[in-house]
């Protein structure tokens, strides 16, 4: 008579059955997830208001999950017991078994959705910086190109508009014999080389000058 009683609690009690409103929030997070899926531009907006609904539905998941492991710890014992002589054989043990085997395909279910919707957001955002990254670095190259190129000129423009820094003659001439190719200017795809190449010539320079300025000190003390 207890197994029966158990073996009902495990239909009732657990939200795992055919009419199990756990299976309703894996719908649900499956459902909210969806939209990350999409292919195409991706709209940050709208990533991060799925990704949220995802979490969101994910912790009424969560917690007839844990409603369900709880209610097994606290009833096993009763829900293990042994067949009762003469009595039919009980089947708590094999919808214990049942159970327990569609909780945890659940589990793994809900998991792998939270999991794939963050990393569809990470990624969104990672995505969405490398563009903005794009659009800035071909803003400013269109800033300073004549004729879809950047000249010598400009080169010198361009180190002092957007490094604050005096690029020498001779600099230019090494930049231009090592990004150049055609001798007509810097392309696009060459732009990067070409910040590169600004970049560390600035720091040279500020090293040349920060080494200079210790040996005027250091000159000045020996004097004294």
């Amino acid at each position: 008579a207890t197994t029966e009683i158990y073996t009902l609690s495990l239909h009732d009690a657990l939200p795992i059955s055919s009419r199990n409103p756990l299976r309703a929030e894996g719908k649900t997070l499956k459902a909210a997830a969806e939209p990350l899926s999409a292919e195409g531009d991706v709209d940050l907006k709208k990533v991060t208001a799925a990704a949220d609904k995802v979490e969101e539905a994910g912790a009424p998941a969560k917690e007839k999950m844990k409603a369900c492991t709880d209610f097994i710890l606290a009833k096993s014992t009763e829900i293990k017991a042994v067949d009762l002589p003469g009595m039919p054989p009980s089947e708590a043990k094999t919808k214990l078994a049942d159970l327990l085997k569609r909780i945890s395909e659940t589990t793994r279910a809900n998991d792998s959705t939270l999991l794939s919707a963050k990393t569809a957001k990470d990624k969104a955002v990672k995505k969405l910086e490398a563009q903005k990254k794009l659009a800035t670095s071909e803003a400013v190259f269109t800033k300073y190109a004549k004729g879809g190129v950047i000249g010598k000129a400009e080169v010198t423009k361009y180190a002092q508009g957007e490094f604050s820094f005096k690029l020498p003659a001779a600099t230019v001439e090494k930049i231009w014999k090592t990004i150049v190719k055609d001798g007509k200017g810097v392309k696009k795809e060459q732009f990067q080389a070409l910040k590169v190449a600004v970049g560390v010539a600035r720091e040279m320079g500020m090293d040349a000058t920060r080494r200079a300025e210790r040996l005027e000190r250091e000159d000045r003390k020996s004097v004294v």
